[in-house]
């Protein structure tokens, strides 16, 4: 229950700052568009996307720092995944051709469960 009242909270502070900034773009309310362009925000349909220059000198430090590790570490990266995409591909596949095509049983057999005092599911 609580996730789901957390879940409903974001959602409805969400569409009150999408309906604010669709109220105040559609009348050009400069100040709140200085506002927005100054802070980098932009809101839009299931988004909130925020820029900043303030990491730049950081991620160009991180970047220049030997170039060929990174050159070495983006192409393992390539490589890994060209191994891995073709397996995790056959594996979503199998996994849908077992939920789908498996038989069905329609067994009124009783069924066993464990109960552990105190926990709630």
């Amino acid at each position: 229950m609580d996730t789901l009242v957390t879940l409903l909270v974001i959602v409805a502070i969400y569409g009150v700052l999408l309906f604010f900034d669709f109220f105040f773009k559609s009348c050009a309310h400069y100040p709140y568009l200085r506002l927005l362009d100054g802070l980098g925000l932009e809101i839009g349909y299931f988004n909130l996307k925020w820029k900043t220059k303030a990491l730049n000198r950081l991620f160009l430090k991180w970047g220049n720092f030997r170039p060929q590790f990174w050159k070495l570490w983006f192409l393992l990266g390539v490589y890994v995944s060209l191994i891995f995409f073709p397996l995790s591909v056959s594996f979503l596949f199998y996994s849908a051709f077992q939920s789908f095509f498996a038989p069905k049983f329609t067994d009124n057999s009783p069924v066993i469960t464990v109960v552990i005092p105190g926990y709630c599911s």
